[in-house]
Formats: C-alpha cells, structure tokens, sequence
C-alpha cells in the first residue's frame, strides 16, 4: 500500500488572516497533560496518577528576518503589547488540516549570526486556551 504520508512543504503560519513570511520552522505545536501521584499506601505497590489541567507546548517559529516587513514586525508589537492573538498553522495538501489558537508572543529575538548564514527571527508563542482542528 503506498504511503499516505505528505510533505510539510507549504505549511502557513498565520497570525490571523495574515500569513508570516519566511517561516522555516514551526516546532512544539500540541498539548500534554498535567498528572498527580495519587499512590495510596493500601494501594497495589504501583503508582496510580490521575489527569488534571491541559497545557498547550509553546510553539517556537524561526523565519527568514525580512526587515521592514510588517507582518513580522507585528509578532514584535504583540510581544510589548503582551496580548492574546488570533493563529493558526495551516497544512498543505487535501484535506487541507487548520490548527487555531490564541497565544501570546513570549519571546522575539535573532538568531545567532555566523558568517555563513542569513539573519533569522525566532518567536516563541504560548497558546492561551484550546488548539482546534479543522479540515476542509
């Protein structure tokens, strides 16, 4: 059976309508699960855990830096602002698959500038509230 599998190639990150030039890199896109111990001494001898609260990963997104650009420039704005904005990861193919979120841009900065490079931004976003799924 051939492979259902397809490229990343094209992948969109989003802020808003508003698609961010130059990404390279999208990486921590998902949530975990906090567990308690909840091992009782007149338990069996193995731990028991149980779940509680839903954490979204921060999801660090490294680009192209292309100065001047105002939609690059805006992850900046909202990184003084320390507001909550509208994102979304959008995968190529068919089905198209849309992962929506808020977040809040934690960090912005440039990445290490070697000689044999080009400038790039990272830009770390914390998710506030749920990531939906969605295809079409």
């Amino acid at each position: 059976m051939p492979t259902q599998a397809r490229s990343a190639y094209g992948t969109q990150l989003k802020i808003g309508s508003n698609t961010i030039p130059e990404v390279i890199n999208i990486d921590g896109v998902g949530s975990r699960t906090d567990l308690v111990d909840v091992s009782a001494h007149d338990g069996s001898g193995y731990s028991s855990e149980i779940a509680t609260i839903k954490r979204n990963n921060p999801i660090t997104a490294t680009m192209n830096y292309v100065p001047g650009n105002t939609v690059q420039n805006s992850l900046k704005a909202q990184y003084h602002a320390g507001t909550s904005t509208a994102y979304s990861v959008v995968l190529p193919g068919t089905p198209v698959a849309t992962w929506s979120f808020n977040a809040v841009v934690s960090q912005w900065q440039l990445n290490p500038l070697p000689v044999n490079s080009v400038p790039q931004l990272a830009v770390i976003l914390n998710p506030d509230g749920p990531i939906t799924i969605t295809t079409t």
